[in-house]
C-alpha cells in the first residue's frame, strides 16, 4: 500500500528503524553471559558495548577468519576463529535466556542505514538448539 513501514512487533528487530535500540537493550540486559556470533563487527559503539560487557562477565565471540574479513578483537572478550563452515550467522545469546537470529551485522551500515530483519526469542526449546551449535561452533573454532 506504499505507507512508511513501522515495526509493532516487540519480537521483531527491524533496521534501521529500531535494530541499534533492541540490540543494545539485548546486550545491556545481560547479567553473566554473551555469547555472539557474528560475520562482522565494526560498528565502535557496539564494540565498546561489548568491551564495556566483558569486563564483569563472559562474553565470547565467534567470527569468520580475517584473510576474509577483517574484524577487530575486541578488548575483554574471548573470541574464536571459525574457519568452517563459514559463520555467516547473526546470533547473540544472552544468560542463556534470551536470543536474537537475524541478517543485523555489528556495522554502522547495517543498524542504520541497510533493511535487515531479525527476532528476538525466549523459548527454551529453541534457546537450547541455539546453544548447542554454538558450543560446537565454539569447540570448532580457533584461537586467533
Amino acid at each position: 500500500a506504499r505507507h512508511d513501514y513501522l515495526p509493532t512487533n516487540p519480537h521483531l528487530v527491524v533496521s534501521p528503524d529500531n535494530s541499534r535500540g533492541k540490540l543494545t537493550a539485548l546486550l545491556n540486559s545481560a547479567q553473566s553471559q554473551i555469547d555472539i556470533e557474528i560475520e562482522v563487527i565494526t560498528d565502535k559503539k557496539m564494540a565498546e558495548l561489548l568491551s564495556q560487557k566483558a569486563k564483569n562477565m563472559q562474553v565470547r565471540i565467534i567470527i569468520p577468519e580475517k584473510k576474509t574479513i577483517d574484524n577487530p578483537i575486541i578488548p575483554n572478550t574471548q573470541t574464536k576463529i571459525l574457519k568452517s563452515p563459514y559463520p555467516h550467522a547473526k546470533l547473540i545469546i544472552v544468560d542463556n535466556q534470551r536470543a536474537y537470529v537475524g541478517s543485523i551485522n555489528f556495522t554502522t551500515q547495517s543498524l542504520d542505514q541497510n533493511r535487515e530483519l531479525g527476532i528476538l526469542v525466549s523459548q527454551p526449546n529453541i534457546i537450547d538448539r541455539l546453544r548447542t551449535t554454538f558450543e560446537n561452533d565454539w569447540e570448532n573454532a580457533l584461537v586467533p
